[in-house]
């Protein structure tokens, strides 16, 4: 949790593309706790709610960087795939909230996407 709450703005990028190291770092850390949901269940079953939350947090706040969006998105699954915690995400407005915050701006197409370059 340490590494995931730095937001130190130097390590953060401006550009809108392609995640900088701070974003890369906070992907790779969701990466890893899908992992540790997957593989050490019973011993990472007490850190996993704070962990939902920021995950959760991150993905909503920063769904702009595909590899947070996918790895964040990979580890909500794997939560969310197991009943014993189904009750962190019971609340109506979770559907609500992904959809508004996670699935609906990463529709948008970038300027990346329309390059010349690109085959069509």
């Amino acid at each position: 949790m340490t590494y995931f709450a730095v937001a130190h703005k130097c390590l953060q990028t401006d550009d809108e593309e392609e995640a900088g190291l701070l974003e890369q770092l906070k992907s790779k850390i969701c990466d890893n706790i899908s992992m540790y949901a997957q593989k050490y269940h019973d011993e990472f079953q007490n850190f996993l709610p704070i962990f939902v939350q920021s995950v959760w947090t991150l993905l909503s706040t920063t769904a702009k960087y595909d590899i947070i969006v996918s790895n964040s998105v990979r580890f909500i699954s794997t939560v969310v795939d197991r009943p014993q915690y189904s009750k962190l995400f019971e609340h109506p407005n979770v559907l609500d909230s992904f959809w508004t915050k996670v699935i609906i701006p990463n529709m948008q197409f970038r300027d990346s996407h329309s390059r010349k370059d690109v085959p069509r």
